[in-house]
């Protein structure tokens, strides 16, 4: 739990150095703000894949607070930051190819 948690914690530090206007909220634990996503995987391997494509990261679903959200599943994003910059974000990843990228907010949990 420690070990997640300091990883939130540095994945956050990196974001708020990228994005120095990034509001980001801390929500239980979780890291609260908005996301850029670039798709959906049943598999971590194939989220990875994706992600060293796109330029983003993986996000367990599992641990997030995604209305929708199946179990097992990782996704592919950025985040968080403000809405202005998730969008510029998904911007990127639609032309990197990804046709269905979309900003949402979201906490991720863990």
């Amino acid at each position: 739990m420690f070990r997640k948690s300091l990883a939130v914690a540095a994945i956050v530090a990196i974001y708020a150095a990228a994005a120095p206007s990034a509001q980001v909220a801390f929500a239980s634990d979780g890291v609260c703000g908005h996301y850029a996503f670039a798709g959906a995987f049943s598999t971590r391997n194939a989220a990875r894949k994706q992600a060293r494509r796109v330029g983003g990261q993986v996000f367990d679903l599992d641990a997030s607070d995604s209305p929708n959200a199946g179990k097992g599943l990782w996704v592919v994003g950025t985040g968080p930051g403000p809405r202005g910059w998730a969008s510029k974000q998904a911007r990127k990843f639609r032309n990197r190819g990804v046709r269905g990228a979309y900003v949402a907010a979201r906490c991720m949990y863990g």
